[in-house]
């Protein structure tokens, strides 16, 4: 692995974008009560979209989706295209990262219509 392999970091439940990685300053003091930062790889997957536990960053970590993350998105954006629940700069953001390959692994042609029907409202809300 190589230093640019690396797509967040993790301390105490929480996931941070490379530019936010969390410091420990127990770690300077006392090894005992130091909670080690965990790495998060390029190639590694999740089952929900992370984004960055920085107040006010909020990036999104840059991780591949399990089918159930591709799914979880795919609900998230027909609920939003459907009743406009959920927080839109969000599942634009998801829509952007995830729309290719959302449309390769669930290629339901229903499903889409409302997915593109997102992507219209995500235009909108961007101009």
């Amino acid at each position: 692995m190589y230093a640019y392999d690396v797509v967040g970091y993790t301390r105490d439940g929480e996931i941070f974008c490379p530019t936010h990685k969390p410091e420990c300053p127990e770690c300077q003091e006392n090894k005992e009560t130091c909670v080690e930062v965990g790495v998060v790889f390029a190639e590694s997957e999740t089952d929900c979209p992370a984004h960055c536990g920085t107040y006010d960053c909020e990036a999104l970590i840059q991780e591949d989706l399990t089918p159930d993350g591709y799914k979880y998105v795919a609900d998230a954006l027909r609920a939003w295209a459907l009743s406009g629940d959920g927080h839109a700069p969000t599942l634009v953001e998801w829509l952007y990262e995830y729309g290719q390959t959302l449309r390769s692994v669930m290629p339901d042609d229903d499903a889409w219509d409302t997915i593109e029907n997102a992507l219209d409202i995500a235009c909108t809300y961007h101009n």
